[in-house]
C-alpha cells in the first residue's frame, strides 16, 4: 500500500472514530438528561413548579379512580378537622425534623401508626377509615413522611428511609404510652412498603401487627413497572443512571430494600390488602409479599378495586378483615366500643 493510501485510510479511521465518540457522547448526554428528569419527577419533593410536571400515566389513572370517591374522602377529612389533635415532632436518624398528628381516643389501649402513600397525606389516605379505627378505641398517629407535608426533607426514598423513620415512630409511641400499649402499623401504597420494610428493623415488643394495603416489593421493581408500562422503556440504561443519581444526591439505592427480604425474617403478624384491578402497583406484588412472609399472615384481595380503593369498594369486607386481624392480635381490647 502506498504512503498516500495509508495516510488516507488513517484519516478515515480518525474521522469514523471521532463520529462514534461524538454519537456516544450525545447518547450519554441524552441518558443523563432523561435520568435527571425521572429523578426530579420520582424523588424530589413537590413544590409549586414540580406539581405542574407531567406525572406517569399509571399515577394519573390511580388519582382519577380515587377521585371518584372524593365525597366520601372529603366527609372523612371534615370529621378529622373537627377532632382535637396534637402535633408531635421526632428527629430522624439523619437529622430531619419529622412531624405527626396524634389523635387520642378515650380509654384507648392501642395506637395505629398511619403511613401514607407517595406524594399524598395521611389525612387524605386514611380519611375513610380513621373514624372506624378511632371508635374501635385506638389512638391514631398520622405520620407525615420525610419530604411530605409538615416534615422536613427534600427527597422521597420510596420506603427505604421512611421505614427507619417508622421504626422510630413506633419506639416514640411505646415510650409515650408504655410497653403494654398495643401498636399496629398501617400503610397504603408507598406507606405499605415502608411498614413492611420496617419489620426488618428492631421494633418495640408491643408492636402487635402490620396492615399493608397495596404495597410494592421494592423501589427498583415499581420503577421498572412504570418505565415499561408508561414510557415503554427498558430498565437499562435509564433506571441505572437514575439510581446512580439517587445514591449521589438522596443517599439511597433503588435495589437496597426489598420487602420480601424483610418479611422472611419478620415475626410480626401481617394483613396484606390489595385491589385486583390495581395497575399502578400490581396485585402480584402483594401476593409475592404474602408468600415471602414467615410470620402469621392474612391476605384480602378486593377483585373490583383499583389502587388504594379497597376500603371504599368493599367497606364491609374490608372491615371484616380488619376486625378479624385486630381482634386476633390485640392484647388489650377496649372494654366498650362504639359501633359505626
Amino acid at each position: 500500500m502506498s504512503t498516500k493510501k495509508r495516510k488516507e485510510n488513517a484519516g478515515l479511521k480518525i474521522k469514523v472514530a471521532g463520529g462514534t465518540l461524538l454519537a456516544a457522547g450525545a447518547s450519554a448526554v441524552a441518558v443523563c438528561a432523561a435520568a435527571n428528569h425521572f429523578f426530579q419527577v420520582a424523588v424530589v419533593r413537590d413544590d409549586e413548579k414540580r406539581r405542574k410536571r407531567k406525572r406517569p400515566q399509571t399515577q394519573k389513572n390511580a388519582d382519577r379512580v380515587l377521585a371518584a370517591y372524593n365525597d366520601e374522602i372529603q366527609a372523612g377529612m371534615e370529621w378529622l378537622k373537627k377532632q382535637e389533635t396534637e402535633m408531635v415532632l421526632l428527629e430522624s436518624f439523619d437529622g430531619l425534623m419529622l412531624a405527626a398528628d396524634l389523635l387520642e381516643a378515650p380509654e384507648a389501649s392501642g395506637t395505629i401508626i398511619l403511613s401514607h402513600g407517595y406524594r399524598s397525606t395521611p389525612e387524605y389516605n386514611f380519611a375513610c377509615v380513621a373514624q372506624y379505627y378511632h371508635e374501635k378505641g385506638f389512638h391514631l398517629l398520622f405520620v407525615h413522611h420525610r419530604a411530605h407535608g409538615k416534615s422536613e426533607g427534600k427527597y422521597i426514598t420510596m420506603g427505604v428511609k421512611e421505614s427507619r423513620d417508622l421504626a422510630d415512630w413506633a419506639q416514640w409511641t411505646a415510650d409515650r404510652f408504655g410497653s403494654r400499649h398495643d401498636i399496629f402499623l398501617n400503610g397504603i401504597s408507598m406507606g405499605a412498603t415502608a411498614v413492611l420494610l420496617a419489620s426488618g428493623f428492631p421494633l418495640p415488643q408491643n408492636v402487635r401487627g402490620i396492615i399493608a394495603d397495596c404495597g410494592f416489593t421494592s423501589p427498583y421493581e415499581i420503577f421498572c413497572h412504570i418505565l415499561k408500562k408508561d414510557y415503554h422503556l427498558p430498565k437499562f440504561p435509564l433506571l441505572y443512571a437514575t439510581e446512580h443519581m439517587a445514591k449521589k444526591k438522596a443517599g439511597f439505592c433503588f435495589q437496597e430494600a426489598d420487602t420480601r427480604r424483610a418479611l422472611k425474617g419478620n415475626q410480626i403478624p401481617v394483613l396484606f390488602i390489595h385491589g385486583g384491578m390495581d395497575d399502578f402497583v400490581p396485585v402480584s406484588m402483594s401476593i409475592e409479599n404474602y408468600k415471602a412472609c414467615n410470620a402469621e399472615k392474612m391476605l384480602f384481595i378486593v377483585e373490583e378495586a383499583s389502587h388504594a380503593t379497597s376500603y371504599m369498594v368493599d367497606r364491609d369486607g374490608h372491615r371484616r378483615a380488619l376486625d378479624e386481624f385486630l381482634k386476633k392480635y390485640r392484647k388489650n381490647e377496649k372494654t366498650a366500643e362504639k359501633q359505626i
